[in-house]
């Protein structure tokens, strides 16, 4: 006889950053790992709610799209800000990819943010 598994949802994920809510941990942490990797990195970074929102679906993007893990897409977004001398010339990109941060990368260099 095979016994069921007795499990239930405690509590699901909910943070913040910049008044942008979140509901998975490990979008939450990438990307607030991103976003204190370029307060250190640039002077001229000011974070926005919106940059915060634009960032998230970007990440979520690559995230639900690929097979590439977190800590990767984490890795390669902060390669893609050490390659940079300022915020203006940010391109972010993912495997060598920038497929999923177009919209985020013209922002940066339409200075919207």
């Amino acid at each position: 006889m095979r016994r069921e598994l007795n499990s239930k949802i405690i509590q699901n994920f909910l943070g913040e950053i910049e008044g942008v809510n979140f509901d998975i941990e490990v979008i939450f942490k990438t990307t607030e790992n991103i976003l204190n990797y370029l307060v250190e990195n640039f002077k001229d970074f000011k974070i926005s709610s919106y940059f915060v929102e634009d960032l998230k679906w970007s990440i979520i993007e690559v995230w639900n799209s690929t097979n590439i893990p977190s800590e990767i897409i984490e890795n390669d977004l902060k390669t893609s800000i050490d390659k940079a001398n300022s915020f203006k010339e940010l391109s972010f990109e993912v495997y060598g990819s920038t497929d999923f941060f177009e919209e985020i990368n013209q922002n940066i260099q339409a200075q919207k943010y």
